[in-house]
C-alpha cells in the first residue's frame, strides 16, 4: 500500500522532574529525582516517549527522535519543526506526493555509534579507549565491548528498516508495476499483430449473416398474418 509522504514533522515536546523531599533536621532535600517519560505530540498525534526518545509509527509516519538531557531546565514545552534529510522514493505511477515515500536514517559515523559507555572512535589509538588504554589500565575492557555491542545493535537495527522498507514497500511496488507493464504489453502486442484484412472480412460476414437472419426473421413473422388474410 502506498503512504503518501509527509509534510515535515512538527512536534512539542515536555520533560517533567519529579523530586522526592526528605524531612531531616528540618530542611527539606531532594533525596532523588526520578524524572519521567518524554511526552511528545507529532503532527497532532500523541507519540510514544521512553525516557529522552519518542517514537511514532502511523500509515504516513514512521519516526523516532532522541534528545538530550540538559541540567537546571524548568518544566516547559517547546516546538520543533524537523526539515530536510532522508531520501524520496517514486513508487507510484503517477508523479505525485502520494506516490512516494520517504525514508531516512541517523548518521552511523564513529562519533555517533556507541553508548553512555563511549563512542566508537574513541577505541582509536590515542583516544581514551584503545587497547593500549586498556593495557595501562586508563580503560575497562568491558567498556570496548558494550561500545562495540551498542554499535552491532544500532547497525542492524537501521539495516532491519532500510530492509522492511525494501521488502515490504519497494519490492510490493514493483512488482504491482511489473504486472501491470505486462497487462499493457500483452494488449498492445494483440492490437498490433491484428490482421487488419482478415478482420475486416469477418466483420462484414458477420453483418451480413444478422441482416439475413433479420430478414428471415420478418418473413416468417409475414407468414401467419397472410394466413389470417386468407381466412377472412
Amino acid at each position: 500500500m502506498l503512504s503518501p509522504l509527509p509534510a515535515a514533522p512538527m512536534c512539542w515536546f515536555s520533560r517533567a522532574r519529579t523530586t522526592v523531599p526528605r524531612t531531616f533536621d528540618d530542611t527539606t532535600v531532594a533525596e532523588r529525582d526520578t524524572g519521567s517519560d518524554i511526552s511528545v505530540r507529532i503532527n497532532g498525534q500523541e507519540a510514544l516517549g521512553d525516557g529522552l526518545k519518542a517514537s511514532i509509527k502511523t500509515s504516513t509516519l514512521d519516526a523516532s527522535i532522541s534528545f538530550k538531557e540538559a541540567n537546571n531546565v524548568a518544566d516547559e514545552t517547546a516546538t520543533v519543526t524537523v526539515t530536510g534529510g532522508g531520501a524520496i522514493f517514486q513508487i507510484g505511477q503517477e508523479v505525485s506526493a502520494a506516490g512516494q515515500i520517504g525514508i531516512g536514517i541517523e548518521a552511523v559515523n564513529t562519533a555517533r555509534l556507541g553508548g553512555v559507555t563511549g563512542k566508537v572512535y574513541e577505541l582509536g589509538s590515542g583516544n581514551g579507549k584503545s587497547l593500549r588504554d586498556v593495557a595501562n589500565g586508563n580503560a575497562a575492557a568491558s567498556d570496548l565491548v558494550d561500545i562495540i555491542e551498542e554499535a552491532l545493535n544500532r547497525v542492524s537495527t537501521l539495516r532491519g528498516r532500510l530492509g522492511a522498507v525494501q521488502k515490504n514497500v519497494i519490492e510490493t511496488n514493483i512488482t504491482t508495476l511489473g504486472v501491470a507493464l505486462e497487462n499493457i504489453s500483452e494488449a498492445r502486442s494483440q492490437i498490433v499483430d491484428t490482421d487488419f484484412a482478415e478482420e475486416t472480412a469477418q466483420l462484414q460476414k458477420a453483418q451480413i449473416l444478422s441482416q439475413a437472419g433479420l430478414s428471415v426473421v420478418g418473413i416468417a413473422n409475414q407468414s401467419p398474418q397472410q394466413v389470417l388474410s386468407l381466412l377472412r
